[in-house]
């Protein structure tokens, strides 16, 4: 199946929430400490890549575009968890206190 756009993913993301799927962006930001997590964004929408149960890992300088499999969700998140995951970043965009996150079970950087 073809990759979902993140953009087309938030817009519609009942649809598309709690079963896997495959989605693509261009890869905004990676965790600076062990590149166990990377925010896809696509026309001005975004959501945060977990890489499920730590399995993998993709580089902290990566950059283009990617697409990743995995289910999506909408997340809440604690100020302490907005305040860790900004900590993390490379690029310092900002952390919403709701957010776009997909727990990934592979993801495949085109760069």
């Amino acid at each position: 199946s073809r990759a979902v756009p993140i953009s087309a993913a938030v817009a519609a993301h009942e649809r598309y929430a709690n079963k896997p799927q495959r989605y693509s962006g261009r890869i905004a930001e990676v965790c600076q400490k062990e590149g166990c997590w990377m925010v896809l964004e696509d026309d001005g929408q975004s959501a945060r890549v977990m890489m499920r149960d730590h399995k993998f890992v993709v580089p902290k300088d990566a950059t283009g575009t990617a697409e990743v499999y995995g289910v999506l969700s909408r997340k809440q998140l604690s100020p302490e968890a907005v305040k860790h995951m900004q900590e993390e970043s490379k690029n310092g965009l900002p952390v919403a206190e709701v957010e776009y996150r997909i727990v990934a079970d592979g993801v495949e950087i085109a760069g």
